[in-house]
């Protein structure tokens, strides 16, 4: 028999041994910010780290993602975040890079060494925490040697979601 707990106003938090979504207080992990972009264009990228632009959002429910601007991800809510990305360079033999930057500084890098030919997605994700306000993340990428990125969305893309509220 599955267990029910109700809240001061009745309604059932647990049906069936599973969290209802809709009852979970807002800015919460569950019904935090969240968002995934990806670009519209291929970019240069150079030995310089460059900044991402993520021009395309697939979601952004709380409209914390900056698309049109900054590119840049900046939640309104205090927590830990889980935030990852990808870039895709296509017949690459070098080394390209990808970091993680919260509030302008690197945070976290991510890299790959592709073979000669190969194609290569520099990959990275962290657990970041963010104050609520003035924290915000950007995905930036360099390369051994200039290469292009790939926009198709399922290979190059930012993502961020609230992991666990502060």
């Amino acid at each position: 028999m599955p267990v029910t707990i109700s809240g001061t106003t009745g309604v059932d938090l647990i049906k069936d041994g599973t969290v209802v979504q809709a009852d979970l207080g807002v800015n919460v992990a569950g019904t935090g910010p969240a968002f995934s972009a990806y670009p519209s264009i291929a970019q240069s990228i150079s030995t310089a780290f460059a900044k991402i632009a993520w021009q395309n959002k697939e979601f952004d429910p709380t409209s914390a993602f900056d698309a049109v601007t900054n590119y840049r991800f900046q939640p309104t809510v205090p927590g830990y975040y889980l935030v990852s990305g990808s870039v895709y360079f296509g017949n690459v033999s070098t080394l390209t890079v990808v970091a993680i930057y919260k509030n302008g500084a690197e945070a976290r890098r991510g890299m790959q060494v592709a073979g000669a030919g190969a194609t290569n997605n520099s990959i990275v994700s962290a657990l970041i925490q963010f104050n609520g306000s003035t924290d915000y993340v950007e995905l930036w990428a360099s390369s051994a040697s200039t290469q292009n990125t790939n926009p198709a969305s399922f290979l190059s893309y930012f993502q961020g979601y609230l992991a666990r509220s502060a």
